[in-house]
């Protein structure tokens, strides 16, 4: 058994919880994502707490119990306190605007670059330098943040790119010994 599962998920009061069938709905936005869980997995509340537990014990159910109950707590963080990111477009020539559900990008290439945003991930401009990203969703926050930041890596010598706001990089030494 997961250390972390036999502890379980602390259920803060102002999360709705719907619990049928040892499946629990969080809003009906994650009731969605919980289907993969509920084939291999079933949760119980005892207390303030959610504990999950395998239908099954095989190799699969014992090596993805932890991983599950990480997404899961993490769920519940993001539904009180929503995950953010802000993303930096460092250089003259780029920015950013946001048409419709699209972020259109100018990186200095012949054609501006479309992104559809994921149905769960809000956005709110700044200005055309910075982007503010909010979902309770911690991984597709991540996975959309890193397509972001593929689109031009940030070049620390020239001081170009898209970044993170406070990530830091260190520029290597010059001196030959």
């Amino acid at each position: 058994m997961s250390k972390k599962a036999k502890k379980g998920i602390k259920i803060l009061n102002s999360t709705i919880i719907f619990v049928d069938n040892f499946n629990f709905i969080l809003k009906k936005i994650v009731k969605l994502y919980l289907k993969i869980l509920n084939s291999h997995f079933y949760f119980f509340i005892i207390k303030d707490r959610i504990f999950i537990s395998p239908r099954y014990i095989n190799l699969f159910t014992k090596r993805c119990w932890g991983t599950y109950f990480s997404l899961i707590k993490n769920i519940f963080y993001g539904i009180n306190k929503k995950f953010e990111k802000i993303i930096v477009l460092i250089g003259i020539e780029f920015n950013v605007t946001k048409k419709n559900n699209n972020l259109i990008f100018s990186l200095g290439y012949s054609k501006d670059i479309n992104l559809l945003l994921p149905k769960f991930i809000k956005v709110i401009l700044k200005s055309n330098k910075h982007i503010k990203l909010y979902s309770f969703y911690k991984n597709l926050l991540g996975n959309f943040c890193s397509k972001i930041l593929s689109l031009k890596k940030y070049n620390l010598y020239k001081d170009k790119g898209i970044k993170f706001l406070n990530e830091k990089k260190n520029i290597k030494d010059r001196r030959k010994k």
